[in-house]
């Protein structure tokens, strides 16, 4: 049997991406989706299959939430790239 994980992704007029299953969600500037990953996988969250719904409609898949977990967005002048995730020295979580 496969697991499954249904993500819905929302923006803010700020800009503001959150990413929410069931009772849990995260908001970030960039990687909620990641965010949120991270989040399950610390809770004990078995590994399976990722998808992302905007408006209810899946835009993303991802063959593993743990995978997922591992990585989050960068933006710069070159665009947006998905990257390793780092935890930040600074702040826990801040910089998915």
């Amino acid at each position: 049997m496969t697991i499954e994980y249904e993500f819905s992704i929302s923006t803010s007029s700020e800009g503001l991406d959150t990413a929410s299953y069931l009772a849990s969600s995260t908001t970030s500037r960039a990687g909620a989706s990641c965010r949120l990953a991270r989040q399950l996988v610390s809770e004990g969250a078995a590994d399976g299959t990722l998808h992302l719904l905007r408006d209810g409609k899946r835009v993303l898949s991802y063959k593993s939430l743990h995978s997922h977990a591992q990585r989050t967005f960068r933006e710069n002048d070159k665009g947006i790239r998905f990257i390793k995730w780092r935890p930040s020295p600074f702040a826990g979580d801040a910089n998915a």
